[in-house]
């Protein structure tokens, strides 16, 4: 969370603000340890377990590789 949300560059001048954004990475950081657990415990589960398709869209077109290049979705069309 620290290098990945760039926590320490964040320069928040009220309370309020501050309040804000450790919401915010308290809801991301629960919400990563959570996917890591769960994969760990089904490393096969998909990925749709805990991620929405459009999710698994996105990642998959930010971040390629060989497994996820030739992925048939659940509507029927193929991702490349």
């Amino acid at each position: 969370m620290k290098s990945g949300c760039r926590a320490e560059e964040v320069k928040l001048r009220t309370a309020e603000r501050l309040v804000n954004l450790l919401a915010v990475f308290c809801i991301l950081s629960w919400r990563v340890f959570w996917i890591t657990m769960s994969s760990r415990a089904a490393p096969e589960a998909p990925p749709e377990l805990a991620l929405t398709s459009l999710d698994v869209k996105i990642l998959d077109r930010l971040i390629p590789d060989t497994v996820t290049m030739h992925r048939i979705w659940s509507d029927g069309t193929q991702f490349r």
